[in-house]
């Protein structure tokens, strides 16, 4: 009776895992105001260098937050080029906003064809400031387009 028990926790524990990336949690996360946090629902990838894409779902709005761990540029302001194999999402002027001394994070409001074309394309670089470039790994692309994929079916209206 044990050895079924366990068995099924375990396998219930299993599915659990493999639908984590693909459900929402509640966060305390800072969107548009620093050092002002709300309890928000995200779903969260988190990829090379720990960077973290935050894709957060803000009443009817969809936004996303790249939390970055290298300097590219902390405190500055320019264009943010989101590359991915086949097209290009350009936000014109976003700012690296600090949060500490080895970390910062960009955020900004996603339409549902920017969350289509992560979804469909994944993402293959950031460019900030036509300066400073981050390659972005095929396997964390692919984990950015399950996570986009599954934010799109939530967050979309069909």
């Amino acid at each position: 009776m044990k050895s079924i028990i366990f068995s099924t926790l375990v396998l219930l524990s299993l599915v659990a895992a493999a639908q984590a990336p693909c459900s929402f949690k509640s966060d305390s996360i800072i969107v548009d105001t620093p050092n002002k946090k709300e309890f928000l629902d995200v779903m969260e990838v988190t990829i090379k260098n720990n960077y973290r894409f935050q894709f957060i779902k803000r009443g009817t709005k969809p936004f996303l937050k790249i939390i970055v761990r290298d300097d590219l540029g902390f405190g500055q302001a320019g264009p943010l080029m989101l590359l991915s194999s086949k097209k290009q999402i350009g936000i014109k002027d976003m700012t690296l906003i600090p949060i500490d001394k080895k970390t910062a994070y960009f955020v900004f409001e996603l339409n549902p064809n920017y969350i289509a074309t992560l979804k469909e394309y994944g993402l293959s670089s950031l460019v900030f400031r036509d300066l400073v470039e981050f390659i972005v790994p095929k396997t964390d692309s692919e984990k950015i387009k399950q996570v986009a994929g599954c934010f799109f079916d939530a967050v979309v209206p069909k």
